[in-house]
């Protein structure tokens, strides 16, 4: 039995903090972590002189470790780089049929046949993005065209009954030997 005990580490960061003591093990994992860098100050216990971390024999294997691990700030600036995604699907878009369904119901008001359109296509879309959420988005546009098309048709169905009632009082006030002009005394 060894009356020999394992090295103490102490480490030096660029501030003037020091941690320690640490074992070999601890600082290896500290390595893994990205706590430690090459150019930290380390020192051995019983040394009061301190080199740099890649300077010490007993590291280097960790640092090899570490560099083929992708640290955390690589990782962070590789996501944030605005590099083409490597899958091979496309992102979601925008349903088609939505947009056409929300253009045809903001334009009810010139031609009768946009919002009936609007109604087919907003079902249409919806039904589509409904299946296939992964592939199309759209789906507010869709219940917006949807509910433009149906008030539309709402509006266009009042006015038909009033102008239904006015030829009805007109012609019957006809038919009663009246032009429907008011008379003059």
């Amino acid at each position: 039995m060894s009356n020999l005990a394992a090295p103490q580490y102490f480490v030096r960061d660029a501030a003037g903090n020091s941690y320690g003591p640490a074992t070999l093990q601890l600082l290896q994992q500290w390595i893994a972590e990205g706590r430690i860098t090459p150019q930290m100050q380390v020192s051995v216990s019983g040394t009061d002189q301190y080199r740099t971390a890649a300077e010490i024999p007993e590291l280097a294997n960790a640092f090899a470790l570490a560099a083929q691990r992708i640290s955390p700030s690589a990782l962070a600036q590789a996501t944030a780089s605005p590099v083409t995604p490597a899958y091979n699907y496309a992102p979601a878009k925008s349903q088609g049929m939505a947009i056409a369904s929300l253009v045809c119901g903001c334009g009810g008001f010139m031609c009768a046949i946009l919002p009936i359109l609007a109604i087919i296509f907003g079902h249409i879309a919806r039904g589509q993005i409904r299946r296939e959420p992964e592939r199309y988005n759209g789906a507010g546009m869709a219940l917006a065209g949807l509910i433009l098309g149906y008030c539309w048709i709402a509006l266009i169905a009042i006015v038909i009954v009033i102008y239904a009632l006015i030829f009805v009082v007109v012609i019957g006030a006809a038919a009663r030997g009246g032009s429907g002009a008011p008379r003059a005394f």
